[in-house]
């Protein structure tokens, strides 16, 4: 089947949309975290709860954003195989390719943050004297508490599930990596049934008591599987796109309203579920709007979708050992904790996003590039050692 040009740059600027998501999603993390190390600028409580307590949080809701995360690499990773057709033909699926370009597009590149992290760690002293604006102590504890050489190494491999210490944003990996293994079943299920991929899904979440991220990655091949479908009925109606827009962004900062409202206890999956299920309703709108992909497809949005990966693995170091510098050094007075509180934001956004390029452009890129040329490598070396092999006479 031949693609017209139009429809191949179509296809191309939905990807590079959603990279646009995820790279500003990482930008909610960097805020979110901002905040948790140097709180609110204001001493005003009302303006607080208002963009703590409402939609107003996801301009730093970090958690919403891990579900993002995944309801994207579900989406991304299962999207062309259902741009023909809901039902490929998987008999050729690349599977070998598939895991060890993902090994690669994820390990090698927090292996490096981790190292220099130990490194810096070690060898750098952190700055934990009086600024303004004042530093929460949580900043700083993981790196002041004994570390175990056991879960160092853990941490190192992606092999320890929950609490990182070195890179305490890393804990999200190693879930990802091992969801992500499962695609190329999830593709295969949803190209039989979506009721196979839901069934299973539901399986394992429940009685197989699996991580309910589960569900996040069930829902972007989803996504993928009806992207025509979504876009064909979404985009003409302009109502119901903001109906689902709102909910969407309802949903997707749930923790922080009705269970706060209403003292609600609930298990901790319900707020990872719900959030899961508001960033498949923004994602929706993103799929059937042209105006939203084409705002994305800004050339400095584009850039920092490309780095995304990157301003999740570095903005941390920045926070603990670049931002305190820079408030010791301006040494503001307390009437100037609004300006400062701003200066040291834009100051993390753009020293983290400087280092990610260049962290993308020297680790990134060559892990990628490595990952996708070794499974080649492997088959011509095969090929090679099975021709040298002495062919035995009769």
């Amino acid at each position: 089947m031949t693609i017209s040009p139009a429809t191949a740059t179509e296809k191309s600027t939905h990807i590079t949309a959603f990279d646009t998501v995820r790279g500003l999603a990482a930008l909610s993390v960097v805020f979110s975290h901002y905040i948790g190390a140097y709180g609110w600028p204001t001493g005003s409580q009302i303006m607080k709860q208002a963009w703590t307590y409402s939609p107003l949080h996801i301009f730093w809701d970090g958690f919403a954003a891990v579900s993002l995360f995944y309801v994207l690499s579900g989406l991304v990773l299962s999207n062309k195989y259902f741009r023909q057709t809901k039902h490929p033909e998987l008999s050729q699926y690349p599977l070998s390719h598939f895991l060890v370009s993902r090994v690669f597009r994820i390990w090698p590149p927090y292996l490096v943050i981790f190292l220099l992290s130990y490194a810096l760690r070690r060898w750098v002293d952190l700055y934990e004297g009086a600024t303004i604006p004042p530093v929460n102590s949580w900043l700083f504890s993981t790196w002041n508490s004994s570390i175990p050489l056991l879960k160092l190494a853990r941490e190192g491999f992606l092999l320890q599930l929950g609490d990182y210490s070195l890179v305490p944003q890393g804990w999200t990996l190693p879930i990802e990596l091992a969801i992500s293994f499962l695609v190329p079943v999830g593709i295969l299920l949803a190209s039989r049934h979506t009721g196979w991929l839901a069934f299973f899904t539901l399986l394992l979440v429940g009685p197989l008591g699996a991580t309910y991220f589960v569900f996040h990655f069930a829902v972007g091949i989803l996504l993928a599987k009806y992207h025509a479908d979504i876009r064909t009925w979404l985009e003409p109606r302009r109502a119901w796109k903001l109906v689902v827009l709102l909910l969407g962004l309802f949903l997707y900062t749930f923790r922080y309203t009705l269970p706060v409202y209403f003292s609600w206890k609930l298990p901790t999956s319900i707020p990872w579920l719900v959030t899961g299920a508001g960033a498949a309703l923004v994602l929706m709108v993103v799929i059937a709007s042209e105006r939203v992909q084409t705002f994305l497809s800004l050339a400095w949005l584009r850039f920092i979708g490309k780095v995304s990966f990157s301003i999740y693995l570095i903005h941390f170091l920045v926070l603990i050992l670049l931002t305190p510098r820079l408030f010791q050094l301006i040494d503001a007075p307390q009437s100037a904790l609004a300006l400062t509180w701003w200066l040291g934001a834009a100051f993390t956004v753009l020293m983290t996003i400087g280092l990610a390029a260049l962290s993308y452009r020297f680790v990134e890129v060559p892990s990628m590039t490595l990952g996708k040329s070794l499974p080649q490598r492997f088959a011509d070396w095969k090929m090679r050692r099975v021709q040298s092999q002495p062919v035995s006479g009769k």
